[in-house]
């Protein structure tokens, strides 16, 4: 999803999006992840400013799963799969949502800290659905 700043969305106002994309503030690269609802169904999106020419601002919307639901379901199906929950599991930052995103997250259990690679298999219509690979080595200490 793009489009011109004042040209509005299909997507109610997203307030951290007005702040990402205020003139004459915007910059190429500038992002930020925010919540939106379209039809009354809520949306993580991460907003990019794609071009900025004077008053015209340009941007791309990509649907997002947040953090903390991509850390449980990791922690769920690594539980599933080997009888447990790990400790804790973390990820930096919301995963996009476009086909072959990546995101590191990382997996904790006991004192070993283990490295998760997400990667965004498809898009089906708003669902993203992802798979992951936890590193067979523990990170080094330090």
């Amino acid at each position: 999803m793009s489009g011109l700043w004042w040209a509005g969305t299909p997507a109610t106002a997203i307030p951290a999006g007005r702040r990402l994309l205020n003139r004459p503030s915007a910059k190429v690269g500038a992002q930020i992840n925010c919540d939106m609802k379209v039809k009354d169904r809520p949306f993580n999106v991460n907003v990019s400013v794609t071009s900025v020419d004077g008053k015209d601002v340009k941007f791309d919307m990509v649907e997002t799963v947040d953090k903390n639901q991509v850390a449980s379901a990791i922690s769920t199906q690594v539980g599933q799969q080997v009888g447990r929950r790990p400790d804790a599991v973390t990820c930096p930052d919301n995963l996009k949502g476009v086909a072959g995103a990546t995101l590191r997250c990382q997996l904790t259990d006991g004192t070993d800290k283990y490295g998760v690679l997400v990667t965004v298999t498809d898009v089906d219509a708003g669902d993203v659905n992802f798979h992951f690979k936890v590193d067979e080595q523990p990170q080094a200490a330090g």
